[in-house]
């Protein structure tokens, strides 16, 4: 994933079917990366097909456990994140194709606050996130108290977001000297807070997990 890493910004973006967008209907989810001026950079894809992959995504949602593959441009795969059900907190590990941990997102508990620890394989902790629910599109990553770099949902406007509910999220690494696997630790933390924060919203109100 060279072509991502050399980039200080990148765009995570959702890949909706026309048949989703008609009838709200929630299949596996699919990404497109880009850098800013839209070349493609790879993909994202959730594993899981069948009824019963189905019928934990319904119920479940973005409490159930995952499995998700990122690909390069040549759609070969670049880092497989997975995760178990949980109910509270949460860890995304990060591992390359062969096995190889890099590192993990844990999800911390807040009632008022969305927080992150994102470390490395040896546990050691690189940046943290810390966001306040009133705060719905910015999720600044920290070190030492300090912002270096920020994960944003972008706005896409009214009518593209109500009838597609397609996400976007831009990645800004902040020009800080980020290693190559810290960089993509914070690529995949931007992958969690979408599950965690904006999937399927329109459901919310009827299914058993906030």
């Amino acid at each position: 994933m060279q072509s991502l890493l050399n980039k200080q910004k990148l765009m995570i973006s959702q890949h909706k079917e026309l048949a989703e967008i008609i009838f709200d209907f929630e299949t596996r989810n699919k990404y497109d990366i880009y850098d800013l001026n839209k070349k493609p950079l790879g993909h994202i894809l959730e594993r899981g097909k069948g009824l019963w992959h189905f019928v934990k995504r319904l119920l479940l949602r973005s409490h159930r456990p995952l499995s998700i593959d990122v690909l390069d441009e040549n759609r070969q795969r670049a880092l497989h994140l997975h995760r178990r059900f949980f109910f509270i907190w949460s860890d995304l590990y990060v591992d390359t194709p062969d096995g190889r941990r890099i590192g993990r997102i844990h999800r911390r508990f807040s009632i008022i606050h969305k927080k992150y620890d994102l470390r490395d394989a040896g546990g050691n902790l690189i940046a943290t996130i810390e966001s306040p629910f009133w705060r719905l599109w910015a999720f600044p990553l920290k070190r030492h108290g300090q912002q270096i770099g920020v994960i944003t949902k972008k706005w896409q406007g009214l009518a593209k977001e109500f009838l597609a509910d397609a996400d976007s999220f831009l990645v800004d690494f902040g020009g800080h000297p980020w290693g190559r696997e810290e960089k993509l630790i914070i690529f995949s933390a931007a992958i969690s807070i979408d599950f965690d924060h904006f999937e399927d919203n329109s459901m919310r109100s009827s299914l058993p997990f906030p």
